[in-house]
């Protein structure tokens, strides 16, 4: 485990050596998961009983990942999009995107979530200056829910769809996971939705 003291500075600004994939393109953006683990049970994504976590000692703590995004930041990386498992079942997680924000260079924070914990923490969001929330949802159908994710949790991801859907950007378009248009209703017969994505503009 690497030991990371938080008296370590930052650079002020980024220096002009910016990354490059092999094509060319200027490497900007940083996706940081943050836990591997998750309130749900998605049939797709683990079995029922769970899986072995990662020890905690062997994550990379809060202190860490801001020095490796502030490292990062130096070498042109601006966007950073924290993900999970599910990023709301870290504990202190607002406080370090409070942190993260005030990186130099670092100016676009996003995040995906289940949507199931969030509520509590979207004006919260807002107020960082979060560009957007990715919401992972199956279906509205609440026996779908159930089966998909072998979890009953309805009134609370309902209630946060709804809170993030009042601030959802209105040009922006739902979208499968596959990047393609869902034109279909969440809740239509047939055989199972795809998983979609949400993105919600927070303002």
């Amino acid at each position: 485990m690497i030991n990371v003291q938080p008296t370590l500075s930052l650079p002020a600004t980024p220096v002009v050596s910016p990354l490059y994939d092999q094509h060319g393109r200027p490497l900007e953006y940083l996706r940081l998961a943050v836990t591997d683990r998750c309130n749900l049970r998605c049939f797709y994504c683990m079995p029922e009983e769970g899986i072995k976590y990662m020890p905690k000692h062997d994550l990379l703590s809060y202190e860490e990942m801001l020095r490796l995004t502030g490292l990062l930041a130096t070498l042109g990386v601006r966007k950073v999009r924290l993900t999970g498992g599910e990023p709301f079942v870290r504990r202190d997680l607002v406080p370090f995107m409070e942190r993260l924000a005030q990186l130099p260079g670092i100016d676009d924070i996003s995040l995906t979530t289940n949507g199931v914990l969030t509520a509590p923490h979207v004006p919260a969001l807002a107020h960082l200056g979060v560009k957007a929330v990715n919401l992972s949802l199956d279906t509205l159908n609440r026996t779908r829910f159930a089966s998909i994710t072998r979890r009953d949790e309805p009134a609370a991801r309902d209630g946060n769809v709804l809170r993030l859907a009042r601030r959802r950007h209105p040009g922006e378009n739902q979208r499968r996971g596959d990047g393609r248009p869902e034109h279909r209703r969440p809740d239509s017969p047939g055989r199972p939705q795809p998983h979609a994505a949400h993105r919600c503009a927070l303002h």
